[in-house]
């Protein structure tokens, strides 16, 4: 998955959920800022504020190995919405 791509599912489920870059930026303690560029694909998001956006989201981060052909070098990784409780 790309970082265009992961900006997407963060974006589509904020969406979905019918929340503002500001409210979620309030639920997750990213700012609106980063969530917008995370949205769009313009930065490498720290594991750490895609841990606190998919928190906020319901969701969770799975990492699952290393992609050596990923132009980012990042490790192959999903977000799913998370399984209710």
């Amino acid at each position: 998955m790309n970082l265009l791509n992961l900006g997407g599912v963060v974006r589509a489920e904020r969406v979905r959920q019918g929340l503002t870059q500001r409210q979620l930026a309030e639920r997750s303690g990213v700012s609106y800022q980063q969530i917008s560029l995370i949205e769009s694909g313009r930065v490498d998001p720290r594991v750490t504020s895609l841990m606190a956006l998919a928190g906020a989201l319901g969701m969770r981060v799975a990492l699952t190995g290393v992609d050596a052909t990923s132009s980012a070098g990042v490790g192959a990784g999903t977000m799913r919405q998370a399984a209710a409780a």
